[in-house]
């Protein structure tokens, strides 16, 4: 297990918090000597490991933290919330180490977080949970490409932020339009080819394209402007060519 709040044993150097799961499975002197060193290098911390915690960076008690749980060669590693005390740019180191550790290992990694951002990055598969029961699971992508239920739908939107300040809605003209694309739609000129077949005006008001799990998802607002032909047979048009299509002011 990787804990929260790393839970080194402070009057420890790095070598031996490593060595300690190890002692408490009954390993012998030499299994420790060869097996400790072999993860410090794979966490990044060779050269710390006569150092206290006490002189180490949130990100180092983590990467610890990371060797203490793999030195007994689990099946699965369980991390809860591994980044949340965490800068965002060492939170991002983390993840990239937790993704290599599954390459190499080969090792089941479980992540219990409420950021979705940590979920897009490392996970392939996600269950939501709502006062103690799942309550959606599925691919990555597929929860954020189309949730399901109410909660997954907020964690999601909140997660896209595409909150508009009050001042463009108030005095919009035209139809404001979310556009979800799915899989390679979201890599296709759509917009240029809706305004060359329809001569509606389209404005990008907010949005972003993301890749989850090597695949790109992206979720677009639109101001749709012109005669009214031209903004139906653009909104038509733009159903036909992505994922989903909601008007959310006409």
């Amino acid at each position: 297990m990787v804990f929260q709040h790393f839970n080194l044993i402070h009057t420890r150097t790095v070598f031996e918090n490593v060595a300690f799961p190890l002692k408490i499975a009954g390993a012998a002197p030499s299994r420790i000597a060869a097996r400790v060193p072999e993860l410090l290098a794979l966490v990044g911390l060779s050269e710390k490991a006569n150092a206290y915690p006490s002189k180490l960076s949130g990100g180092q008690k983590q990467r610890v933290g990371i060797a203490r749980a793999l030195a007994n060669d689990p099946r699965i590693l369980l991390c809860d919330e591994p980044t949340s005390a965490l800068d965002q740019e060492t939170s991002r180191a983390i993840l990239e180490l937790l993704e290599d550790i599954h390459r190499k290992l080969g090792i089941t990694t479980i992540v219990i977080s409420h950021e979705m951002a940590v979920i897009k990055k490392i996970c392939t598969k996600v269950a939501v949970m709502h006062e103690g029961v799942i309550v959606e699971t599925g691919d990555v992508y597929d929860i954020f490409a189309a949730p399901r239920h109410p909660l997954t739908q907020k964690l999601v939107a909140h997660a896209f932020d595409l909150q508009l300040p009050e001042r463009i809605t108030r005095d919009l003209k035209g139809s404001l339009v979310k556009v979800v694309y799915r899989g390679g739609k979201a890599e296709e000129p759509v917009l240029s080819d809706t305004v060359r077949e329809f001569g509606a005006g389209i404005n990008v008001l907010h949005g972003k394209i993301e890749y989850i799990d090597g695949r790109p998802l992206g979720v677009l607002v639109l101001n749709v402007t012109g005669e009214a032909v031209q903004v139906k047979g653009a909104i038509d048009y733009l159903r036909s060519r992505t994922a989903l299509v909601e008007v959310m002011h006409e």
